[in-house]
């Protein structure tokens, strides 16, 4: 189930750059989010997730979008910089967010695993809801959950 979920992200990744750069004139402000998690304290670590949150920041940057990276976060910085995502979302004519990490789905919620999530415990506090990130740019000034108002 995750593997549809990474999947779909990949392929939405896609046309939103496919697109931005065939119509850069579109899109005065853009920006993106960009995690890229690879050393979680509680396993063991992931080789791909630096180097693809890097490759990915880099492509963006170069299409014009101000990016906010984030690499081996914790959950307080996690949470701090999608906080930041939401606050540059506003006035922005397109948004996106990328994440390369672990990722989990309970009861039909995807969510986004923080390098010091103990999964043991409660997952659902340990981790971020993708829900959330989503919810962070449907709340940003402007903003509808199908892009810019």
């Amino acid at each position: 189930m995750l593997g549809r979920f990474l999947r779909v992200l990949l392929i939405s990744l896609k046309v939103v750059l496919s697109l931005a750069a065939v119509a850069p004139a579109l899109a005065a402000k853009r920006v993106a989010l960009v995690i890229g998690n690879s050393n979680l304290q509680s396993t063991s670590p992931l080789t791909n997730p630096l180097n693809d949150a890097a490759d990915v920041a880099a492509a963006l940057k170069r299409l014009g979008f101000t990016v906010i990276e984030g690499r081996d976060l914790d959950k307080l910085r996690m949470d701090q910089t999608i906080r930041q995502f939401a606050r540059d979302l506003a006035g922005a004519d397109v948004g996106v967010m990328f994440y390369a990490g672990h990722g989990l789905q309970v009861d039909g919620q995807n969510f986004l695993v923080p390098i010091d999530a103990k999964l043991e415990d409660a997952a659902c506090r340990a981790t971020i809801k993708v829900r959330h990130v989503v919810n962070q740019g449907e709340t940003a000034p402007g903003w509808t959950a199908e892009g810019r108002a």
